[in-house]
């Protein structure tokens, strides 16, 4: 049985693309150090379509919601996959913390220290 995890996070609306440019930039970073990142895998969801075309979304100032769902097949795994979420997490909200929607992104900061 699988062991998996979903992150949130909240990017202030008007701030998608810096958001989308601030992640790229990080990619770049990580491309030969860690090939296997999560901010790798995170590239998939920060461009869906739902989300980001909503006009709902978009005009009512609320901050837009991506979804990173990661899933491990061992409790070993899933423990070292931690280490490294919280790894890229530190680097990820190090470079884009002003994009954030603060005390949302806060909060996924520190469920991932635990």
């Amino acid at each position: 049985m699988p062991i998996a995890i979903d992150v949130h996070i909240f990017v202030k609306s008007g701030q998608t693309d810096a958001f989308k440019a601030a992640v790229a930039q990080i990619f770049k970073a990580l491309e030969t150090k860690q090939p296997h990142s999560l901010l790798r895998r995170l590239e998939g969801y920060y461009s869906v379509p739902e989300v980001e075309n909503d006009p709902a979304n978009l005009s009512s100032g609320e901050p837009l919601e991506f979804v990173l769902h990661e899933e491990w097949t061992s409790l070993a795994d899933f423990f070292t996959g931690l280490t490294e979420l919280k790894e890229d997490y530190d680097t990820y909200f190090a470079a884009t913390a002003d994009l954030m929607d603060g005390p949302r992104a806060t909060k996924i900061y520190e469920v991932l220290e635990l």
